[in-house]
């Protein structure tokens, strides 16, 4: 249940994202998100000075005489986010829930892909596959995703992150820059994760609650409801000191070590209300290296 009318709370997340953009951008020319790098263009008869490295030795060989691959430098990039709407994200103890931590975050996004005249999709999930919107650019396309994004519910219950990968693999056959916002509520071992950050350049970015992460000061039996399932189950608590929760630093650490084998960034954000400065901080880190990247 949104707070406040759709159409006001859609200007208000507009908002805070373009707030958060002019404080990213500050005058820099360098793009946030970069290009794939090269693209096939064309085959080409070779000529004197041409660099022979660059012989495609297929057509050669066909057509009797030497010939070129041409390149260009591919600047568009196709950004596509993948976010969590399972009745786990809204949750939420500190300044916001976890849902509303990832429209805010998915909001820069997209403010980030309008300003590069980037095309923008979004994918929407629980169990199941919820919505998809195709890759499209403008203004008017990212109003469309923020509304989505604020006014979807899920149809199924839980959440599942195969199906929501495997959807993605079929639909987005194009090499592109895929952030996955989710509070992680899974543990990290499907192929299909490999298989996309193997392809795509992919971003996790991980929303938790501290509450999540440490138990209250309190010790014996508590009764939890579990927001995925509905189930109401007691948990003992060990002592009357606060403590971190096993269960989500295993997971945590699990998905620590899943990023760095498969090479994907991941980024902890959370429901204190710093969520935006966070990202900004992220982003300018890779804007660096983007800016590094192209000298």
């Amino acid at each position: 249940m949104l707070p406040l009318p759709v159409s006001v709370e859609s200007r208000r997340v507009f908002l805070r994202a373009k707030r958060a953009v002019a404080t990213l951008l500050g005058g820099r020319q360098h793009s946030v998100f970069k290009g794939a790098g090269l693209a096939f263009e064309e085959v080409r008869p070779y000529q004197p000075g041409d660099d022979v490295r660059s012989i495609d030795w297929n057509v050669t060989a066909r057509m009797g005489q030497p010939y070129l691959k041409r390149y260009v430098e591919e600047r568009e990039l196709h950004v596509l986010l993948v976010v969590d709407i399972s009745p786990s994200m809204h949750f939420g103890t500190a300044a916001l829930s976890k849902r509303s931590v990832a429209i805010d975050v998915a909001a820069l996004i997209s403010l980030i892909t309008m300003h590069q005249n980037d095309p923008l999709g979004l994918l929407l999930f629980a169990h199941d596959v919820e919505h998809y919107v195709p890759p499209r650019k403008g203004q008017r396309h990212v109003r469309r995703v923020i509304h989505d994004l604020l006014t979807m519910q899920p149809d199924s219950q839980g959440s599942r992150l195969r199906k929501a990968l495997q959807f993605v693999q079929q639909v987005w056959r194009k090499r592109g820059l895929l952030f996955l916002i989710t509070d992680l509520c899974y543990p990290p071992t499907d192929a299909s994760l490999a298989s996309l950050s193997h392809k795509h350049d992919l971003v996790v970015l991980q929303v938790t609650d501290a509450r999540e992460l440490t138990w209250p000061a309190f010790a014996g039996e508590v009764w939890l409801e579990d927001m995925e399932t509905q189930q109401v189950l007691p948990i003992s608590l060990p002592s009357s000191r606060s403590s971190s929760s096993p269960l989500a630093q295993a997971r945590a650490h699990d998905w620590q070590r899943r990023s760095q084998s498969l090479n994907f960034d991941l980024v902890p954000l959370h429901t204190d209300g710093h969520h935006l400065r966070r990202m900004v901080h992220y982003l300018r880190h890779r804007q660096r290296s983007n800016a590094k990247g192209s000298r």
